[in-house]
């Protein structure tokens, strides 16, 4: 799990996509699952 702030969060989503692709090739894959979900935190961390 990783939390990202959500002014980083476009910049995330490209790294995860790169990521993504870097496993796939790595490990001979067609396709690895990589989720998103957008939640809210109340409170500070």
């Amino acid at each position: 799990m990783v939390l990202v702030p959500l002014r980083d969060q476009a910049k995330a989503i490209r790294d995860f996509n790169r990521w993504k692709q870097q496993l796939e090739k790595h490990y001979n894959q067609q396709i690895i699952l990589v989720m998103f979900h957008p939640i809210q935190i109340l409170g500070d961390l």
